[in-house]
């Protein structure tokens, strides 16, 4: 029912009662997996298995208790946003109001603006390494757009803040970018804030 090789490797795996063994001697107590297979309905389901060991206390055999769960709707759902985000969107990133730390989710490959490690200080966004690339008339609005303070005032009158900009890309082609800020949720402590090329 699983339908690719490498699938099929992995489900043996967690399923296999001595490397079941092997992981409990090793202090691994708990094991996650997840997978496709073929169901009643004949189509593929995305499942999402975790199989937790204990010994039993008075015969002190080993025993698994596994949970299955059928995650399909979820993981197609997650699998669709990914590709959108992938095609469309040069990056996303959180920005925690607290720290001044920002965190990249999303990274489009050959996309070399942010070459920055996952975790860096909202200050590095308003820096000559990442200004240098946009158009001279537009840097200061986005110097303004990446001021944090600036950037909450309008957050909390305006929802949702967006600017548009010229960047110029690895080829010497000025591309087109719209970034867009909002609060990520109520408690209004981290801001998500996702760029896209609106060149086309």
């Amino acid at each position: 029912r699983v339908p690719t090789a490498e699938e099929r490797e992995r489900a043996a795996d967690f399923f296999s009662c001595q490397k079941c063994i092997e992981r409990f001697n090793a202090e691994i107590f708990e094991n996650k997996i997840e997978y496709r297979s073929r169901q009643n309905d004949g189509c593929l389901h995305w499942l999402s298995a975790v199989c937790r060991t204990a010994k039993d206390k008075q015969t002190g055999d080993l025993v698994n208790y596994t949970f299955i769960r059928d995650v399909d709707t979820d993981r197609k759902r997650s699998l669709a946003l990914e590709s959108i985000i992938e095609e469309e969107t040069d990056f996303v990133a959180l920005v925690s109001t607290v720290t001044d730390l920002v965190t990249l989710l999303h990274f489009r490959a050959g996309y070399s603006a942010l070459n920055k490690e996952d975790i860096f200080k909202v200050k590095a966004i308003n820096s000559d390494e990442y200004l240098g690339g946009i158009m001279p008339e537009d840097r200061k609005a986005i110097a303004i757009f990446v001021d944090k303070e600036t950037l909450t005032n309008k957050l909390n009158t305006e929802g949702v803040v967006t600017e548009t900009y010229r960047m110029c890309d690895k080829n010497g082609s000025w591309r087109r970018k719209k970034v867009r800020a909002f609060y990520s949720d109520e408690i209004k402590e981290s801001i998500t804030i996702i760029q896209r090329d609106i060149t086309d």
